[in-house]
């Protein structure tokens, strides 16, 4: 299905795909607008990263009740989470040991992929793994 926006003048996205790279394009640009930006947090890989896992297709069950298959879940959240963290302290932090506290709503198989697609999206911030 297309996932539209809330705003008429902009575009309508088909697939995945289209929405990915389009979000790494806002990246690029906004890299090159404003040159004093020193950090750049990957949130649109590390979740294209998680869609290619067994995390993939959970991303849509939102717990504030979003079902329309483009808002991200509780995996999502944690993703992005782990994501601000690494940037607050400055990369010193190891995410391998942060613990899951989310063990209620996944498990720790789960929690590592997580764990790994973030880790994988600072390391290359317009790639998908």
């Amino acid at each position: 299905g297309a996932y539209p926006t809330t705003s008429t003048t902009e575009p309508i996205y088909n697939n995945q795909e289209d929405m990915y790279n389009a979000i790494c394009a806002t990246y690029k640009n906004a890299l090159k607008e404003f040159e004093d930006i020193s950090f750049l947090i990957p949130a649109g890989t590390a979740i294209q990263n998680a869609r290619g896992t067994i995390l993939g297709e959970n991303y849509n069950d939102f717990a504030a009740n979003e079902s329309d298959n483009s808002h991200i879940s509780s995996y999502g959240t944690l993703i992005t989470s782990l994501l601000y963290l690494n940037e607050i302290y400055d990369g010193n932090i190891k995410l391998s040991q942060v613990s899951n506290t989310y063990s209620s709503l996944m498990t720790d198989e789960e929690f590592a992929i997580a764990i790994t697609c973030a880790k994988n999206a600072i390391k290359m911030p317009f790639k998908v793994i």
